[in-house]
């Protein structure tokens, strides 16, 4: 979803009032995509995660058990300097998760872009947030919906 910050009276999205959420962009679950193949998905995620670096921005990684193994990030996208730490998840809903809505909250910047791999479940309810919060806005990255 994209606002048009002039349509909707609000300042345009700068590095100052900009977040960067990654949500499940984790080697099982990228890889099981259907509608965005791996080699599609994986740059696009380091390309927002470069992006988030060269200006600066916050970052949140929220994550889901991955079985008995340990819940990890894409190598590509782990293997980039960040401050941001894995946040491990027990439900679909992104903002129901305390820790990762509380590391979303302590930035205190509204503009938050969403990149990750669509769950139904994950990425519906983080939208329909939005719709209760209009306040924040909301862009998702490239994305893609697992088998």
């Amino acid at each position: 979803m994209t606002v048009n910050a002039i349509k909707e009276h609000k300042a345009p999205m700068t590095p100052a009032t900009t977040q960067i959420l990654f949500v499940d962009i984790q080697p099982e679950i990228i890889g099981s995509s259907r509608t965005n193949p791996p080699d599609k998905l994986i740059p696009s995620a380091v390309a927002i995660a470069q992006i988030g670096k060269l200006f600066e921005l916050p970052m949140t990684v929220s994550v889901v058990p991955a079985g008995d193994a340990e819940s990890r990030l894409i190598p590509e996208l782990a293997a980039l300097p960040s401050d941001a730490k894995p946040l491990v998840r027990t439900m679909a809903p992104v903002f129901d998760d305390k820790p990762t809505a509380s590391a979303i909250a302590a930035t205190k910047r509204h503009d938050l872009v969403i990149c990750g791999v669509v769950t139904e479940v994950a990425i519906w309810r983080t939208r329909r947030r939005d719709a209760r919060e209009p306040s924040q806005g909301m862009w998702s990255a490239p994305h893609s919906r697992p088998a």
